[in-house]
């Protein structure tokens, strides 16, 4: 394992899907401070990319020690 991002270093978590219909897959997009491109993690169903972004938002929260959430649900 390689250490990527902190918890605190999250600064917002997107869901979304690939454009292609044939080979569709969804994305878990983290936007992290002092870097450049977003922090990508490809899952093989939607709903599963939409349960690690609630679980990364829940342990943003925490560890911010905040209610707001950093998940853009659109």
């Amino acid at each position: 394992p390689h250490h990527m991002a902190s918890f605190e270093q999250v600064q917002s978590v997107e869901t979304l899907t690939t454009e292609c219909d044939t080979h569709r897959k969804a994305l878990v997009q983290l936007k992290v401070a002092g870097t450049a491109e977003a922090l990508t993690v490809t899952c093989p169903s939607i709903a599963i990319a939409e349960s690690l972004a609630d679980l990364i938002d829940g342990h943003c929260r925490l560890v911010n020690n905040t209610r707001t959430s950093l998940w853009n649900t659109k």
